[in-house]
């Protein structure tokens, strides 16, 4: 894809934004043109991660990117969203150093032998929410090493201000979905505010349905009057949709705007990347 031009005062081009989620088992990449204001490209690869050294991973991303000319840009801008396990939501009030997060951490990660410094926070402040995580420093550092400086934070941080987005012009309860291979996430706002999340690993659509389910007779929701939002893997996004229909009346697929992406941009793609194509 070849990169268009336009005049400025001091240059004759303009730079391009960039997009990369870190995901436990490889990379995705999102390219985004501020000028003429779509996605141009998604990209998905698979990496393993695990018993590789820092050395290793260089050598992978770095193979990836000399592959693919829309990653070798002068980017003006790029964001990293580290999409892993490892992470506690907690409310603001409680806690207002960083070093004292590591009492509420322990609860959600196996923080043994973890130094306080390797702890990161994002603020989410239109709902005092701190978000604290363990972000993949290996794949930073690889990432530092070829692109030079980045903002970074973690998925389930633009998740939830993706939602919030979408629930300031709803009504006072709504349910949310986000769907993954082998993990999804719940959440529930209510009376204007985060009322719930969680993250669910699961193998089978069924164990997709009893998370839900569970959740729902828990929060002592009615499945008559709060309507639930979905969007993510459009496979168990449709068998949830589905399966889930006999239980909960008013069921959703969060919409994308089709005009934000390049022509012909497969469906599919897009909802794999949904909170990545959503984060400029």
């Amino acid at each position: 894809m070849t990169q268009k031009l336009q005049k400025n005062n001091d240059l004759n081009t303009y730079f391009k934004e960039l997009s990369i989620q870190i995901n436990l088992d490889g990379l995705s990449f999102c390219v985004f043109n501020p000028v003429e204001r779509y996605v141009e490209s998604v990209y998905n690869f698979a990496i393993n991660f695990n018993h590789k050294s820092q050395n290793e991973i260089e050598q992978q991303l770095y193979a990836i990117i000399e592959n693919e000319n829309d990653l070798r840009q002068d980017f003006d801008n790029i964001r990293v969203l580290h999409n892993t396990p490892y992470f506690a939501l907690i409310p603001q009030p409680l806690c207002s150093e960083k070093e004292n997060l590591i009492p509420y951490i322990k609860y959600s990660v196996d923080i043994t032998d973890v130094p306080a410094t390797a702890v990161e926070v994002d603020k989410i402040h239109s709902i005092e929410i701190l978000n604290a995580y363990l972000p993949n420093s290996a794949m930073n550092n690889a990432l530092l090493h070829y692109y030079g400086r980045f903002d970074y934070q973690h998925f389930a941080t633009a998740l939830l201000k993706m939602f919030l987005k979408h629930y300031a012009t709803h009504a006072y309860e709504m349910m949310y979905v986000y769907a993954e291979v082998g993990s999804f996430y719940f959440v529930v706002f209510r009376g204007k505010r985060l009322y719930y999340f969680n993250r669910f690993s699961y193998e089978t659509i069924e164990d997709f349905l009893y998370y839900i389910l569970f959740s729902i007779e828990q929060l002592d929701i009615d499945t008559e009057q709060v309507g639930l939002y979905i969007a993510g893997e459009v496979a168990p996004t449709a068998l949830l949709y589905s399966k889930v229909r006999r239980y909960i009346k008013n069921i959703f697929l969060l919409k994308y705007h089709k005009e934000r992406f390049s022509v012909g941009m497969n469906d599919d793609l897009i909802r794999r990347n949904f909170v990545l194509t959503q984060s400029f």
